[in-house]
């Protein structure tokens, strides 16, 4: 015979006290669990709320710019056996290295950067859209057609390269220098990872700010035409290329190299976009 929680059906016959007690516990543990699904599945809408405003927050500001920087043209783009194809975000850059050994000599200051001698590489850089679900935002980046770096690796959709957008108002990327930069017998970039880092600066189109003579409600008082039109358009200024030092570190005439490090400056680019 199967106890009941009611008395009415069975009259004659008493459920076991051993048998009350876990009837009853079951009973309990079932109504917090519905309750906590309630309370959790309410804490999940509120955070799948605030998220999708700050996602929205994100998207207006940095993150459209950085969606303009890599986006595709409007022909597309695609994966060939040469690596991607032009139809990507293409951006040339064009590094001005300073000739001296980061390495040895260390970080680098304004006044030694005045009087250092410098030489320069172009680079043709390929940015693929942004990585679904990934925050802060990120993709691959790939180098063509480059004597210094390499970025192909497992297939052509695959790069050693990457960008990232986790600083608001700068856009960054990464490539792997796989021979070294060397003028005589200077190491100016050893092999290894390189860091390029670069302020985003937004603007109109050319004709915004036309200049001449002009009159109307739509004019400043210089005389000139005032600009209608949001600045969205980004431009990729100020940059700096950087690699990692290990510091020399020595404790009671052990040597600790190694345990430290930092990032040395070895020059400065601009970047413009090619299509």
């Amino acid at each position: 015979l199967t106890p009941s929680t009611s008395s009415r059906g069975h009259r004659g016959i008493s459920p076991p006290k051993s048998s009350r007690h876990p009837q009853r516990h079951l009973v309990a543990n079932s109504s917090k669990g519905g309750a906590s699904d309630v309370v959790g599945e309410v804490f999940t809408n509120l955070l799948g709320f605030f998220k999708q405003r700050v996602d929205l927050a994100l998207e207006d500001g940095d993150e459209t710019a950085i969606s303009r920087i890599v986006a595709r043209s409007t022909s597309g783009g695609a994966f060939t056996r040469e690596g991607p194809s032009a139809d990507f975000a293409t951006w040339a850059v064009d590094l001005s290295i300073f000739v001296r050994d980061p390495v040895a000599a260390g970080p680098i200051d304004g006044k030694i950067a005045a009087r250092t001698e410098r030489t320069f590489v172009t680079l043709e850089m390929v940015f693929v859209p942004r990585d679904k679900d990934v925050y802060p935002s990120r993709g691959a980046a790939f180098v063509t057609g480059s004597r210094f770096f390499a970025t192909e690796k497992n297939g052509n959709n695959r790069s050693a390269g990457y960008w990232l957008g986790d600083e608001p108002g700068f856009f960054k990327f990464a490539l792997p220098a796989t021979t070294e930069i060397a003028v005589a017998n200077t190491v100016c970039v050893p092999c290894g990872q390189v860091f390029f880092n670069e302020k985003i600066e937004l603007h109109g189109n050319d004709d915004d700010d036309a200049g001449g003579e002009a009159t109307g409600p739509d004019v400043s008082e210089t005389g000139k035409r005032k600009s209608t039109k949001t600045k969205t358009n980004p431009r990729l200024v100020a940059g700096v290329a950087k690699v990692k030092r290990n510091v020399p570190t020595t404790f009671m005439g052990a040597n600790y190299s190694g345990i430290l490090a930092e990032f040395v400056i070895v020059g400065t680019f601009t970047a413009r976009r090619r299509n």
